[in-house]
Formats: structure tokens, C-alpha cells, sequence
């Protein structure tokens, strides 16, 4: 890892860590902050490609926005149609077909 962007991981994991203390929210929201930080970091310890580390600095600072704007310590969930569970999306067709069936809804000019 080069110095600038050593410099900026630094910050980076000390920003995760000052959020984790003056999170708003319970105490187990402020561990789930402090233990996913480290966990990442770790797991990303020995990586030298320059882009990448770019790529995953960026999208820590997009998920710390995130969390702020929502106030939610977990990762923003993606939508899913209530109506479908986890295996109703096995297959890629299936969840397209289900999420245009939602588009249809909402589009739906009928009113009653």
C-alpha cells in the first residue's frame, strides 16, 4: 500500500472507530460498528492493488453517508417485494419477472 493511501486508510478506520463511539443509537449498534471496521480491515490487510483499495476507501465513506442519512448502523438493505422470499429469487428470471410484477402495481393508474 502506497503512504497517501496508507494515510487515507488510517483515517479512514479512525473515522469508523470515532463513529462507533458517538453513535446515537444502543450500544449493540455502536459494537456492530467497531467489530465490521475491523473485520474489513483485516480482511483486506495484505491487498496492493492501488485501484482497488481506492474502490473500497470510497465505498466505506459512501456506507459511513449512508448510515448517517438513514441513521441505521447495519448496511442498507436492498429492496424486495414482500410477497417474495429468498427462495422465490433463486433464479435471476424469477426476480425480474417479480419486480416487474411490483412495477406493474405501482403503475397501475386504476384507482378504487
Amino acid at each position: 500500500m502506497g503512504q497517501p493511501q496508507r494515510v487515507l486508510a488510517l483515517g479512514l478506520y479512525k473515522r469508523l472507530m470515532r463513529l462507533s463511539q458517538t453513535w446515537d443509537g444502543n450500544q449493540k449498534d455502536r459494537m456492530y460498528i467497531a467489530k465490521t471496521a475491523r473485520e474489513e480491515f483485516k480482511k483486506h490487510r495484505g491487498l496492493d492493488d492501488r485501484m482497488e483499495i481506492e474502490e473500497l476507501i470510497t465505498k466505506a465513506y459512501q456506507r459511513i453517508d449512508t448510515q448517517l442519512h438513514y441513521r441505521i448502523a447495519q448496511e442498507k438493505q436492498e429492496y424486495m417485494p414482500s410477497f417474495a422470499s429468498p427462495k422465490d429469487l433463486e433464479n435471476v428470471d424469477e426476480k425480474k419477472d417479480l419486480l416487474h410484477q411490483v412495477d406493474l402495481r405501482v403503475n397501475d393508474s386504476e384507482t378504487y
